[in-house]
């Protein structure tokens, strides 16, 4: 009887894969890399929507839920609350409408009430940086920046 053949030299059997024609291939990998970017527009799109709403939830818990709170402390009541929320988001829509600056609302204050606004900011902004000296978790978050270094540009903690 004769020997057998070696397995490892057995020929390989032709694929039953087709030949496909490469504008197919084209027009398929567009198809996927359109449906693979417009996936990303869409979470990109979620997440700046998610961002703005925190972002406004801050500012309004900021500007407006801080003095709401501190008036009533003060004793003021449900109708002087709802009036002052009520004024104060007039004038938010009128500054955003650019009706009016930073500078003419702090130089109404420092003038008619005494309130110099714009040192009270730069102490709050001092008091930032003092704290977070203290405290390790306000090194890593925060980032104050008063308006000459915004203006020339520097950046600091």
């Amino acid at each position: 009887m004769g020997k057998k053949k070696n397995k490892k030299n057995k020929k390989i059997r032709k694929s039953n894969l087709q030949m496909i024609d490469t504008n197919d291939a084209r027009k398929l990998h567009r198809r996927y890399a359109n449906l693979e970017r417009k996936a990303v527009d869409e979470y990109k799109l979620s997440a700046s929507r998610q961002m703005a709403n925190n972002v406004f939830q801050e500012l309004f818990i900021d500007t407006l839920g801080i003095p709401l709170l501190a008036l009533r402390n003060r004793g003021y009541g449900k109708k002087r609350l709802e009036e002052v929320f009520n004024e104060t988001m007039t004038i938010f829509k009128d500054y955003h409408e650019e009706r009016f600056k930073f500078e003419d609302v702090s130089g109404i204050l420092k003038e008619e009430t005494g309130i110099d606004f714009t040192q009270a900011k730069e102490d709050f902004i001092n008091w930032l940086r003092d704290k977070a000296k203290e405290d390790e978790r306000f090194n890593e978050h925060l980032f104050v920046y008063t308006m000459d270094e915004v203006e020339n540009g520097r950046e600091t903690i």
